[in-house]
């Protein structure tokens, strides 16, 4: 809906509703840089072929966590999305771990 309006159109707007600060500013380039980074990524998420995805799928063996918290959400089940949210997080914790380590270990000139 805000595509259409180039960034630099808005710069009236954006002085009106916020004044002449640090916020308008903040407005003005988050509205820029959402739409460029938002249709990079929709290219590069519709760029990955299914061999790809076949081959993640038959390292992992089973389908994307990402997928049950998107069926979980789809049938209310609230509870199981909240425990898959808990998963991704501990497995977040354990692969920082584990990188931080590594780099702890491979820069230790640092």
């Amino acid at each position: 809906m805000l595509r259409p309006v180039p960034p630099l159109a808005l710069i009236g707007f954006a002085i009106a509703w916020f004044g002449i600060n640090h916020a308008g500013a903040a407005f003005i380039i988050a509205i820029g840089a959402f739409w460029i980074n938002f249709y990079a990524t929709y290219g590069g998420v519709e760029g990955v072929s299914e061999e790809l995805l076949d081959v993640a799928s038959e390292i992992f063996g089973v389908p994307g966590i990402g997928r049950r918290i998107f069926r979980a959400g789809q049938n209310l089940q609230v509870d199981a999305v909240i425990a898959y949210i808990l998963v991704l997080s501990l497995m977040f914790l354990l692969v920082d771990t584990a990188f931080r380590a590594a780099q702890r270990r491979v820069l230790a000139w640092r």
